[in-house]
Order: structure tokens, then sequence, then C-alpha cells
């Protein structure tokens, strides 16, 4: 449910009134374009690895930078 929207100026005069029927009108318009914006964005999330756990990870595996500055001056 939406409720009617009232738009004033600085000055405080009505300058446009949204009824609640264009509002929803408007919502169910974008609505399928919204749900397939937010489809794409779930693929591309669930395709990028998390650069903390790849962080956490390469430091396990003694790839720290105390490690690499070492190998520099070998």
């Amino acid at each position: 449910m939406f409720y009617k929207v009232q738009v004033l100026d600085a000055k405080g005069k009505l300058k446009k009134l949204l009824t609640s029927d264009m509002l929803s009108k408007r919502h169910w318009d974008l609505f399928p374009d919204n749900i397939k914006k937010a489809e794409k964005e779930k693929k591309s999330k669930t395709n990028k690895k998390n650069k903390f756990n790849a962080f956490k990870a390469r430091k396990l595996l003694g790839y720290g930078k105390l490690e690499i500055a070492c190998k520099k001056w070998i």
C-alpha cells in the first residue's frame, strides 16, 4: 500500500501531488526491471571470490609481508 505524497516548494506551497494509484502503477512498472537487476548482481557476486578469505589463506600458507620482504634482500 502506498500513501499519497505531497511535494512542497521552499515556501510551503503545494508543488506536486503523487496519488496512491500513481505510485502503485510506477512501482509495478519498474518491478520486473528491478528483479532482473537483482538477479544479475547476485550472479556477479557468486562469481567473485571473497578478498578477505583469499588474504587469510595466503597468510596461512606463509606468504606474509615479512617473508616477501626477506626474499627481496636475498
